[in-house]
C-alpha cells in the first residue's frame, strides 16, 4: 500500500462492482430526469432567465435567505436543526461528487484527486458534517414523535427522514468496517469511522465475515441513496432544491398580472380589460408562484402567526399552499378543474382571510400565501 494517503474506490468490493452500479442506478437516474424535465418545463426554464437578468442579486439573497438561513434562525431549535440537515446533506453531496470525480475521470487518466493532504482534510470534513446531519434528523424525528403542533405527520416526511439517517449511519458502519479490515495509518482523520474500527477492534469479529458483511451494507447504502435521489422531484424533499432558487428571485420574479396583491384602479382600466382577482384554476397561476408551491417546506411557521387559524376559522395559510401545490401535480394527469367547485379550495377559508401578511413575514423562505389566496 503507497505510504501517500490516498482514497481505494470500491474497497472491499468484488471486480465489477462500478459497472454493476452504474446499471443499476440507470432507472433511477431516468426516474429523476423524468421529473426534471417536468420541473423545468413548469418554471425552471423562467426562472433561469430570471437569474440571468440580475444574477447579483439573486445571489444576494441566496447569500441572505439560503446560506445565512436569517428567517430560519429566527426559531433556533429549528433553525439549528435545519442547519444541520441542510449543510450535512449538502457536504455528503459533494463529497460523493468528488468521488465521483477522483474515480471516473482522474483514475480513468492515471491521476488521483482524493490524495494528500486533500484528502486526509477531505475525510475529516465529511465526518464533521455528517455528524451535522445526523444532529438535524435526529431533531427532526425528536419534534415529530414529541407532538409539536404544527407539524403535519406524513408517511412521505418520515420515509425521506428515516432515509437520510439510514445513509448517514450506515456511512460511518462502512467506514468503519473499511478502516477494521484495512488498517491505515491516517485513520484518525475519519475521526468517526475510526471510532467505529476501534469499537470492532474490542469485539473482534472475524475480519472475513466484516468484509462480506461490507457488500450487502454497502449495496443498501447506495439503493437508499438512489432512491432518494430519484424521488426528490416527486416530493416535498424538493423544496431543499427550488427554495434556494425561489428565495432568491424573491426580489426580482413577476406577479401573476392584475391580481388583488397588485394595487389598481379601477377607473383607470379599459372597459375591456379583464380584472383577474384570485384565481379558479392551477394553471393561472404564474411560474413564480408554481415554483412557490414547490418550495414550501410544510413547516407551519404561517400557520403559526396567522390570526384567522388562531380564531378557529377554516384558514390555514400553509393548507392553501399545499392543498393547490397538490392539485398543481394531480391537474398534469387530468387536466384543469375549478378550485372551488372540486373543493380543493373554499370561500369560507379564503374569505377569513384578514390580509394582514403575518404569513409572508413569518415564511423562512419568502413565499407569500396572499398571492394565492386574494
Amino acid at each position: 500500500m503507497s505510504e501517500l494517503p490516498a482514497r481505494e474506490n470500491f474497497a472491499l468490493l468484488p471486480h465489477g462492482t462500478e459497472l454493476m452500479m452504474y446499471l443499476v442506478l440507470i432507472p433511477f437516474a431516468a426516474v429523476f430526469l423524468y421529473g426534471l424535465y417536468l420541473k423545468l418545463s413548469e418554471y425552471g426554464l423562467e426562472a433561469l432567465r430570471a437569474i440571468a437578468r440580475d444574477p447579483v442579486g439573486w445571489l444576494r439573497n441566496v447569500v441572505r435567505y439560503a446560506v445565512a438561513q436569517r428567517r430560519i434562525l429566527r426559531e433556533m431549535m429549528p433553525g439549528l436543526m435545519h442547519l444541520g440537515l441542510s449543510y450535512g446533506i449538502l457536504a455528503l453531496f459533494i463529497g460523493t461528487l468528488l468521488v465521483a470525480i477522483d474515480f471516473d475521470l482522474f483514475e480513468r487518466f492515471g491521476g488521483k484527486l482524493l490524495e494528500g493532504t486533500f484528502y486526509l482534510a477531505f475525510e475529516a470534513t465529511l465526518d464533521l458534517f455528517g455528524l451535522f446531519l445526523l444532529y438535524g434528523l435526529l431533531v427532526a424525528l425528536g419534534r415529530r414523535y414529541a407532538g409539536v403542533r404544527r407539524l403535519r405527520s406524513r408517511i412521505e416526511y418520515y420515509s425521506y427522514l428515516y432515509g437520510l439517517l439510514y445513509i448517514g449511519v450506515t456511512g460511518y458502519l462502512l467506514e468503519g468496517v473499511r478502516l477494521y479490515v484495512t488498517r491505515v495509518p491516517w485513520s484518525g482523520y475519519s475521526f468517526v469511522g475510526n471510532s467505529v474500527s476501534v469499537a470492532l477492534s474490542y469485539l473482534g469479529p472475524p475480519r472475513e465475515a466484516m468484509a462480506q458483511l461490507y457488500g450487502w451494507v454497502w449495496w443498501s447504502h447506495a439503493l437508499v441513496a438512489f432512491g432518494l435521489v430519484a424521488s426528490l422531484p416527486f416530493t416535498n424533499l424538493l423544496h431543499s432544491v427550488v427554495a434556494v432558487f425561489y428565495a432568491g428571485l424573491s426580489h426580482t420574479a413577476p406577479r401573476l398580472p392584475m391580481i388583488a396583491g397588485t394595487p389598481f384602479k379601477l377607473q383607470e382600466l379599459d372597459e375591456s380589460a379583464e380584472i383577474k382577482v384570485g384565481l379558479r384554476k392551477v394553471t393561472e397561476l404564474s411560474w413564480y408562484q408554481r415554483m412557490g408551491l414547490d418550495a414550501c417546506t410544510d413547516c407551519g411557521r404561517c400557520e403559526a402567526v396567522c390570526p384567522a387559524f388562531a380564531a378557529g376559522t377554516p384558514l390555514s395559510p400553509r393548507m392553501v399552499v399545499q392543498k393547490l401545490r397538490v392539485e398543481l401535480w394531480e391537474s398534469r394527469r387530468r387536466g384543469p378543474r375549478d378550485v372551488f367547485e372540486s373543493g380543493v379550495l373554499t370561500y369560507d377559508e379564503l374569505f377569513a382571510c384578514t390580509t394582514c401578511a403575518a404569513c409572508v413575514e413569518a415564511c423562512p423562505v419568502t413565499i407569500s400565501p396572499l398571492e394565492y389566496i386574494i
